[in-house]
C-alpha cells in the first residue's frame, strides 16, 4: 500500500518541479499559500561583519520559496528557520526570529559556529532598533519576516546559508528516526522496503498509524533502536509518501457509513497517473451507495478499459 502512496507522491513531486535529490525543495512550505502575505520584510546584516544595516521590504515572489526556507513550528516556539509570518511584530521578532537563531546557535552541531554566535549577538543588541524599523516598514497587508545578508552587490537569504539549511533538514526529518521519550534513535544501513535500494534507512516513519514501537515485542530484537529492521524506509521514499498522503487527505479521502477511508490507485505506467487521479477524485466526492455512485463507478471502469489503463485500487479504512 505504501508503494502506491509513494508512486502518487513521486508523480506530484515531478509535476511540481521539485527534486528528491534536494529534500529541502519538498520540506519547505509556501508561507503565502492563501495569498494573505504580500510583503517580505528583511532584517539586513552585513555578511562579513554581521553589523545590522536596517529593514528593507520586497514584494512576495513565489520563486523565493526555497530562499525563504519557511516551515512553521509550534505556536509557542521557533519555526524551522528564521523566517516567519508576522502576527505581532514584537512577538514574532523575539519568539520566532531571535529564538530560531538562538536555537540553531546553541545546537551541539553548530555551537562552534562564530557566524551564528555573532548573528545572535547582533540581533539581541539591535532588538529595539529592529523592532522600530519593522513597525515603520510594515503596511496593512500580511507580511513575512526573515533575515537577509548583503556583501557588496550580493544578497543572501536564509536558504543560502549552510548552517540554516543543515539545521532545517535535520529537524524536519528527525521524526523519521528519533523519539525523545526513551531516547530512541532508530536508523541504520539497509534496504528500503519501498524502493529496494540500499543506503541509510529510518525506522520510525509514522505518517500512517499502522506501525508502533510502544511495545517492546513489536520490534526486531526487542530493541526499539533496531526498529529500522522491522520497517526500513529511506529518506526519498519517506518524502514521497508524505507528498502522497497530503494528496490523499485533500482529494482521495471519503467516508463510508461513518468510517473514513482512502481510495489509493496504483498504475502500471506512470503516464496514466494524471488521468487516473482526476477520475478518482470525482468518485471520492460521492461515496453514498446510490444510483449516482453506481453510475460513477461504471464510468470509471469503462474509462480504465477503453484507455488500456492497468490500475488496481486499495481501500484503506481507518
Amino acid at each position: 500500500m505504501l508503494s502506491s502512496v509513494a508512486q502518487i507522491g513521486n508523480y506530484l513531486i515531478k509535476e511540481e518541479g521539485k527534486d528528491l535529490s534536494n529534500p529541502l525543495s519538498i520540506l519547505v512550505e509556501n508561507p503565502n499559500v492563501k495569498g494573505n502575505y504580500k510583503d517580505i520584510l528583511k532584517i539586513v546584516f552585513d555578511y562579513n561583519t554581521l553589523e545590522y544595516l536596517g529593514v528593507s521590504i520586497d514584494e512576495y515572489d513565489g520563486s523565493k520559496i526555497l530562499k525563504l526556507m519557511y516551515k512553521g513550528g509550534p505556536s509557542n516556539g521557533a519555526d524551522f528557520s528564521p523566517t516567519s509570518k508576522i502576527t505581532e511584530p514584537e512577538k514574532t521578532l523575539k519568539k520566532k526570529i531571535i529564538k530560531a537563531v538562538a536555537d540553531i546557535a546553541n545546537n551541539k552541531e553548530y555551537k562552534n559556529s562564530e557566524f551564528l554566535k555573532k548573528l545572535e549577538k547582533s540581533l539581541k543588541d539591535n532588538e529595539c532598533n529592529i523592532l522600530e524599523d519593522i513597525i515603520d516598514k510594515k503596511g496593512k497587508d500580511g507580511a513575512i519576516l526573515t533575515i537577509n545578508f548583503e556583501d557588496g552587490e550580493n544578497e543572501y537569504f536564509v536558504g543560502d546559508i549552510e548552517e540554516f539549511k543543515n539545521y532545517f533538514l535535520n529537524r524536519a526529518t528527525k521524526d523519521y528516526y528519533y523519539i525523545k521519550t526513551g531516547n530512541i534513535n532508530s536508523k541504520g544501513l539497509g534496504v528500503c522496503s519501498i524502493c529496494n535500494e540500499k543506503g541509510e534507512i529510518y525506522g520510525l516513519f509514522r505518517k500512517f498509524g499502522f506501525y508502533s514501537i510502544d511495545k517492546v515485542g513489536n520490534v526486531s530484537g526487542f530493541n526499539p533502536n533496531e526498529a529500522w529492521k522491522t520497517f526500513p524506509i529511506c529518506l526519498k521514499c519517506a518524502l514521497a509518501v508524505e507528498e502522497g498522503k497530503k494528496y490523499l487527505d485533500e482529494n482521495l479521502r471519503g467516508r463510508f457509513y461513518g468510517t473514513e477511508f482512502y481510495m489509493i490507485p496504483k498504475v502500471l505506467f506512470d503516464k496514466d497517473m494524471e488521468r487516473v487521479l482526476e477520475t478518482y477524485r470525482e468518485l471520492t466526492k460521492n461515496t453514498k451507495i446510490n444510483k449516482i455512485y453506481y453510475n460513477t463507478e461504471k464510468q470509471l471502469l469503462r474509462f480504465l478499459k477503453n484507455n488500456d489503463i492497468y490500475c488496481y485500487t486499495t481501500f484503506m479504512f481507518f
